[in-house]
């Protein structure tokens, strides 16, 4: 008895199967075929409306009657949910017009670019037969150009007694932007990609990307930049704090009455510099000034050849003024 089940459920099991795969069959063999219906587009251009955008995606679809594969008929739908389904094209700026009593509202006759239209569906595979939709609308914002600086994004880490021996520089230091005022107005700057270099030793250049924004124009899409780079030495030499712009009848007692100051220079340069050579100095119209949050000791000279240079005390500590009998 229960071999006899066996058999009858193996039966069923080998019957369900034979059901699916028919049903997968007949699904390929349909999908295979060929079908009419009607194919929705939206259509990207791309033209030239002076202080407008450069690029409009229509309004609505473009509707198309056409056939093709049972496969491409079910690709395409799914793609039209997904706003996929999206061709371009170049326009002429004479077939781009303006909606009158609008200010952004602008038509294009889908009559003067069927044959560009044509092509683009065609190239989808799809047998083009007719168009359904006879217009496409579509919004040109109006658009400003402004000049903005170029910030590079740089990961520099250095060998062992090498420094950059000045600033980086890129060309162009800035371009020109074209988009929607309203998205200009909030841009200062455009970052270029992360540049990354590891151990230099060598002076250091290339060019590098700028990063996109969205419905942005840039002027450039790249950018050249050079650093220098240098082996250093580093030394230090004790000089005297000097007070400068000090009335006459006034006399100050203060400390630190001097700083250290540690320095680089080029290694190859050979240089070798004193404390005559460097400056540190206090103003006293700041000692003096009641809204004075305190007093800084400032670097005021530092000699030709010194890449950089700092001192071990930034501010006096304490101070008395006095009257000169």
């Amino acid at each position: 008895m229960f071999l006899k089940d066996k058999y009858r459920w193996g039966d069923v099991v080998m019957m369900a199967l034979s059901l699916i795969f028919s049903c997968l069959v007949w699904g390929l063999m349909k999908l295979s075929d060929t079908y009419s219906a009607v194919y929705h587009y939206r259509v990207e251009v791309s033209t030239n409306l002076p202080g407008r955008e450069f690029t409009s995606i229509s309004d609505g679809p473009l509707s198309v009657i056409g056939s093709s594969s049972g496969y491409k008929l079910f690709n395409h739908r799914v793609e039209t949910k997904q706003n996929k389904n999206i061709v371009y094209v170049n326009v002429e700026p004479f077939l781009v017009k303006k909606v009158r009593g609008s200010d952004e509202q602008f038509y294009i006759l889908v009559n003067s670019i069927s044959s560009k239209l044509k092509e683009k569906v065609v190239n989808e595979k799809v047998n083009f037969e007719s168009f359904s939709t006879d217009t496409l609308f579509f919004k040109f914002k109006k658009v400003s150009t402004k000049r903005v600086k170029v910030a590079l994004k740089s990961r520099f880490s250095f060998a062992k007694e090498y420094m950059p021996v000045e600033k980086i520089t890129v060309n162009p230091d800035s371009i020109d932007i074209q988009g929607v005022e309203s998205l200009i107005k909030t841009i200062d700057s455009i970052q270029t990609e992360v540049v990354k270099r590891v151990d230099v030793k060598d002076n250091i250049q290339g060019v590098i990307g700028l990063k996109p924004i969205d419905r942005v124009v840039f002027s450039h899409s790249e950018i050249y930049f050079s650093q220098l780079v240098g082996r250093y030495y580093e030394s230090q030499t004790e000089i005297p704090v000097v007070v400068k712009k000090m009335p006459t009848g006034k006399n100050i007692e203060f400390y630190p009455k001097s700083v250290i100051v540690t320095y680089r220079a080029l290694y190859n340069s050979k240089a070798m510099f004193g404390s005559d050579d460097f400056e540190a100095s206090i103003d006293f119209t700041k000692i003096s000034d009641p809204l004075s949050k305190g007093v800084d000791i400032m670097l005021t000279k530092v000699p030709n050849g010194v890449i950089s240079a700092k001192i071990n005390h930034l501010f006096i500590d304490n101070y008395i003024i006095s009257d000169v009998n």
